[in-house]
């Protein structure tokens, strides 16, 4: 959770490390190591690409069971009181295998073998 005092500070870092990100492929020191590591710029590119629009693709594989939810408590934090508020979950939990994050690294692996 991001607070109002330190969400301007959260913000300039993140354009700072965008734009650092951004001034490393304007001077190719990204596709450098691509090249270096035997794949071609344009699928060096390519990787990249596929592994940003995959990060939000997961591909679900099974279901584990959970427990039951905990029960509602009222907490004190500095003399004030909150209460937790209540999980609505199922009866399960999916796991997934993310496209971005195993799948494209895996299979840019198996292209360097």
């Amino acid at each position: 959770m991001f607070f109002a005092p330190f969400l301007a500070f959260y913000a300039i870092v993140f354009f700072l490390v965008l734009a650092f990100f951004f001034l490393l492929l304007e001077i190719h020191v990204i596709n450098y190591a691509f090249v270096m590591l035997g794949l071609p710029p344009e699928l060096a590119f390519a990787a990249l690409l596929v592994s940003l629009v995959g990060s939000y693709i997961n591909i679900p594989i099974t279901r584990v069971a959970t427990g039951r939810p905990h029960p509602a408590a009222v907490i004190r934090s500095f003399g004030v009181r909150y209460r937790v508020p209540v999980r609505y979950a199922t009866d399960s939990t999916i796991v997934a295998i993310n496209v971005g994050g195993a799948i494209v690294p895996v299979l840019i692996s198996a292209y360097l073998c």
